[in-house]
């Protein structure tokens, strides 16, 4: 009878812990559910806003990647929550709505699937998210190049042939596997990328026909890909862009990672064809590509 006392205090003590530990349990369960609510009241305000303003031709990105499960607010739109390493083809759309969760996301937009310095038309903010409008490129190379409305030539010792267009819409200009021109999916520090593959070779220049857009502005891009630009010494690519035999723009591709970008203003004859062309003095490890966008 003398251990009763010591057995109630063990008791109470355990009683004590266990009201601690449940107390604990119902208020991490009810600031989670509370953050869950008004977590996705926020995407509903978002999807609400975007819906009230969303015209044919438009899509929808949703960030951080991991809110994929969030797609079904934005019912009768084009959305899509990439994953950070995926390349998103917006080419075909005129107008991109980004969603994002300042929360989980920086407010910038840097991680946008777009190569393309694009203007922001207009900022919407609900709760957390912030919402972003941009107006995408009329024209894109690769979108061109992928619908078969270009020309690919080889030219060496003055002779200018045709390169053989393959059935994957991709052109062969020589003997080697990597001596192709055509849309490609690549890899440009470290992002997921889709430009026009132009491997150049040291005795023949790569030639390319587009339609041209009738615009006065363009933007340039080239890029070494990751499987080529890792470290050593990478010869020297010249790119320069004509259209009637006068050049537009001309350049040597500098020796470092990432996008180059060129703006390039002037007014294009659309009844001629632009061209761009590519060579280099030595063959290497150049596993480079290129594209051009215009507003």
């Amino acid at each position: 009878m003398e251990e009763r006392p010591a057995q109630q205090g063990t008791s109470e003590a355990l009683r004590q812990a266990i009201f601690i530990a449940a107390a604990f349990a119902v208020a991490t369960l009810g600031y989670y559910s509370w953050k869950f609510i008004f977590f996705r009241a926020d995407w509903r305000a978002a999807a609400a806003a975007i819906q009230a303003e969303y015209k044919p031709g438009d899509a929808v990105v949703m960030f951080p990647s991991f809110l994929r499960d969030e797609v079904f607010n934005f019912k009768g739109m084009a959305a899509v929550a990439p994953k950070e390493d995926s390349y998103v083809n917006f080419h075909g759309f005129s107008r991109l709505w980004a969603a994002i969760n300042t929360k989980y996301t920086p407010g910038n937009s840097d991680r946008l699937p777009l190569k393309n310095d694009v203007r922001v038309e207009k900022e919407i903010k609900r709760g957390s998210v912030v919402i972003r409008l941009y107006p995408l490129p009329s024209f894109n190379a690769t979108q061109v190049f992928k619908a078969g409305k270009v020309a690919v030539y080889g030219i060496s010792d003055a002779k200018r042939e045709l390169c053989e267009k393959r059935a994957n819409g991709t052109f062969k200009c020589g003997h080697e596997t990597w001596q192709f021109v055509g849309a490609h999916k690549v890899d440009i520090a470290g992002q997921g990328a889709e430009c026009i593959w132009a491997h150049p070779m040291s005795k023949k220049q790569i030639e390319i026909e587009f339609p041209a857009p009738a615009v006065s502005k363009l933007h340039v891009y080239s890029a070494f890909a990751d499987t080529g630009s890792g470290g050593g010494y990478v010869p020297p690519v010249r790119f320069g862009l004509y259209q009637g035999g006068k050049a537009i723009k001309e350049y040597v591709h500098p020796q470092r990672s990432g996008w180059t970008k060129h703006v390039v203003t002037s007014k294009l004859d659309p009844e001629l064809p632009l061209v761009a062309k590519v060579t280099t003095d030595q063959e290497g490890r150049q596993h480079w590509c290129f594209n051009i966008e215009a507003e």
